[in-house]
Parts: C-alpha cells; sequence; structure tokens
C-alpha cells in the first residue's frame, strides 16, 4: 500500500487556501495499482491519517503487508 499526503491550493470563495488530499494507493496481486481512497483533510496528520485507516478498516480492510510513504 503506498499513502501520501500532497497538498493542494485550493479557491474557496475569494480566498485561496492549501489543503491536503491524502492518497491511498494499493498493489493487486497481479502487480496492477488501484487508488483506494482520495480524502481531503484542512491539512497533513497523524489524526488524520488516523481517521483515513479507520475508514479503510470499515470498509472491509482486513490486513496490509507493507506501507511505503515518505515519512
Amino acid at each position: 500500500m503506498y499513502i501520501d499526503g500532497i497538498v493542494v491550493k485550493l479557491k474557496r470563495g475569494n480566498r485561496y487556501e492549501n489543503e491536503c488530499f491524502y492518497i491511498i494507493m494499493g498493489l493487486n496481486e497481479d502487480g496492477t495499482r488501484e487508488i483506494i481512497s482520495i480524502v481531503n483533510f484542512p491539512t497533513e496528520s497523524a489524526t488524520g491519517w488516523q481517521e483515513v485507516f479507520k475508514t479503510l478498516k470499515e470498509r472491509g480492510l482486513k490486513s496490509i503487508g507493507l506501507v511505503v510513504s515518505d515519512f
């Protein structure tokens, strides 16, 4: 599983604000990649990642063999 947070400048009304998009990509047994989730939070944080993984568990994710990130 590859995980990363990408900060994007978004226009909200008349202001531009930086917000983080959490991207989670999995690798299937046949070697193909699949986007599992893209989630938007105001900033990248441990609490945000905890919420993302909690949601994945609720969606049926049972185990992760390896997590690749840039922490």
